[in-house]
């Protein structure tokens, strides 16, 4: 089930409510918000990251008045379209390097969703609704895609967008598509499952398939958030290329 609206991961919560009997949008409390407060630290040197690349780039295009000789409507050329070229391309490279940077966040927060995960698979094992040993896998991927599009991406969102000033609407986007990417994409590893599913018992209990694979799931998420990283970066790096593209070719045409 990909998800990609706010729309679709209500409707997520809706099923996993019908199906398992659990309503994960209650676990998005103050609690749960505060504590990845505390866990997300990249605003703090979130607009430095982004403006010092941009700073470099104005640098460099301020040194190019002095570098060459420009006339008439090389000038123009150069002062007007060369300032937009240098700033967008400095920009780009700021994001690339922030999104570098925030990775250590999002482990923390991705290991912080695997703690409210536990919560919630005890709660469902309290109702004892809609789990049993056959689908065991399928309901701890369904469980920990809810968690991450209902309460850990909004919470997550959210917090970024206030704490960074002006840019933050942007990083906080790129942030939603990186979390998005990775829960659409994982998948409960399989890592002692059968182990999982004797000490299920007859119930189907999911808690135990849940403490059987936790080292299994951390490396699976290290490895989904590297893809998810590359994915999302690829088109921030494809802007900086052609940005920066063309203010190299605009300083080859008038050098």
């Amino acid at each position: 089930m990909k998800i990609k609206t706010q729309a679709e991961a209500d409707a997520l919560n809706a099923k996993i409510l019908s199906e398992m009997g659990v309503d994960i949008s209650a676990y998005r409390d103050q609690e749960v918000i505060d504590k990845l407060a505390e866990l997300i630290v990249f605003p703090m040197y979130a607009l430095e990251s982004v403006l010092r690349p941009i700073g470099l780039f104005l640098l460099f295009w301020i040194a190019g008045f002095w570098l060459w000789d420009l006339v008439h409507l090389e000038y123009l050329l150069y002062v007007i379209p060369g300032f937009v070229l240098f700033a967008v391309a400095g920009f780009f490279a700021g994001i690339l390097y922030l999104s570098i940077r925030f990775r250590n966040d999002i482990n923390s927060m991705l290991n912080y969703s695997m703690e409210i995960l536990r919560n919630i698979v005890a709660d469902v094992d309290k109702v004892n609704k809609g789990t049993n040993k056959a689908n065991l896998q399928e309901n701890l991927t369904l469980l920990f895609a809810g968690v991450l599009h209902i309460v850990t991406i909004p919470a997550a969102a959210s917090i970024v967008a206030k704490k960074i000033p002006f840019i933050g609407g942007y990083v906080s986007g790129l942030l939603t598509r990186i979390l998005r990417r990775i829960a659409n994409i994982f998948k409960w590893p399989e890592m002692n499952r059968m182990d999982a599913k004797y000490a299920a018992g007859s119930e189907g209990k999911i808690l135990p398939m849940y403490l059987e694979s936790v080292t299994a799931l951390e490396r699976t998420t290290g490895q989904i958030l590297k893809v998810a990283m590359r994915v999302v970066q690829a088109p921030v790096l494809l802007f900086f290329a052609v940005f920066g593209g063309l203010a190299a070719i605009l300083v080859w045409l008038l050098n």
